[in-house]
């Protein structure tokens, strides 16, 4: 089983969203396998606010097509704990 077949187990996809309820409804698939990386460590950054700043990577592409001409991904949790993507235009200046 791939990466991105563990990380959407169980969730129910329409197109490339998450359309199951729950903390990643209605965002894209590679926000859950960006999260779980964010909380075991693996963020390229994170801000001030605690939201995880990744740039993506030739695997991530890999994983997930749908990012393709995205340079990073910013993910923030809300006080309610759902986890959604917000904007983020070089995520290399943020370090």
């Amino acid at each position: 089983m791939g990466r991105r077949a563990e990380v959407l187990e169980g969730l129910v996809l329409q197109g490339e969203r998450i359309v199951s309820p729950g903390k990643y409804e209605n965002e894209m698939a590679y926000v859950p396998y960006f999260w779980e990386k964010g909380l075991d460590g693996w963020a390229d950054a994170e801000a001030d606010n605690g939201d995880f700043i990744f740039v993506v990577m030739p695997e991530d592409y890999a994983e997930f097509p749908e990012l393709r001409g995205k340079k990073g991904v910013r993910l923030h949790e809300d006080e309610q704990g759902f986890v959604r993507e917000v904007p983020v235009d070089n995520p290399v200046e943020t370090y």
